[in-house]
């Protein structure tokens, strides 16, 4: 959830700098709207609370986890919003959305790979911890000795 949340603030940044440069390329005098100073106000605190949302989420999760997660957020999130917001996907043709819809399942379905291969190997090398009930000193000095010949 994090880094969904993460990317959804990246989007919504992406949002407001596109809508931004679109006002201000009118050739008008934008510097008199209040929208052109919440542009100017919001793209620091998006910044800011999209660094420190990423980083608490790294700080909770392994980054093998977060990662992908929060790539595919900002791809799959961007697009959609360019295609609805932009009215983007007019332009598709019915086989270039299928295209466009295979691509972001295969998107989905790579981070969800990810995640499960991840968790996984966690299992596993959760399951080969040994108890204090298992160490065997002289076994163990033994199996040292012979991975060091």
């Amino acid at each position: 959830m994090f880094a969904w949340t993460t990317g959804f603030v990246q989007t919504y940044m992406t949002v407001v700098l596109k809508c931004g440069s679109h006002f201000i390329q009118e050739p008008e005098d934008n510097f008199s709207f209040f929208f052109t100073y919440l542009v100017i106000i919001l793209i620091p605190v998006m910044l800011t609370a999209m660094i420190s949302r990423l980083n608490a989420s790294i700080s909770y999760f392994e980054q093998l986890e977060i990662i992908p997660i929060y790539q595919s957020s900002i791809i799959l999130l961007n697009v959609l919003v360019g295609g609805v917001m932009f009215d983007e996907f007019k332009y598709l043709s019915w086989a270039e959305f299928g295209w466009f819809s295979l691509g972001a399942a295969l998107c989905i379905l790579g981070t969800l790979v990810v995640l499960y291969k991840y968790s996984l190997s966690k299992q596993i090398k959760t399951s080969q911890l040994r108890t204090t009930s298992d160490i065997n000193p002289k076994k163990d000095a033994l199996l040292l000795d012979k991975t060091l010949n």
